[in-house]
């Protein structure tokens, strides 16, 4: 995959997503040390993580011919807790999603 942001050079991002134990679960591996748990839930990847107080969760899916790849995230200091009022106390951290990016992967012909 290739990175290309207009003014600045490409980065170029070889993953790996294999397969770790059942039909469902797989990682993603960036090879330089990162490695991300997925599930395969019908045809589409889906992962959640959490880096530098952020949190992203993506998903990767085959529609036709072509990939599509969306990504999600936040802050994760940007939360609201709401609490139930019964005897039996819940707590529920919504946190709002700050942005969305989604992109059509094509495969380059050499």
């Amino acid at each position: 995959m290739v990175y290309h942001q207009a003014g600045t050079a490409d980065v170029v991002k070889d993953y790996v997503i294999k397969r770790t134990g059942t039909n469902w679960t797989f990682e993603l591996d960036e090879k330089d040390g990162i490695v991300i748990d997925m599930r395969l839930m019908g045809n589409v990847f889906y992962d959640f993580f959490e880096t530098a107080g952020m949190f992203f969760t993506s998903r990767l899916s085959k529609e036709k011919n072509d990939l599509f790849f969306e990504l999600m995230g936040g802050m994760k200091s940007d939360y609201r807790l709401t609490t139930t009022g019964s005897s039996e106390v819940t707590n529920v951290y919504s946190y709002p999603p700050a942005f969305v990016q989604r992109v059509q992967l094509k495969k380059l012909k050499k």
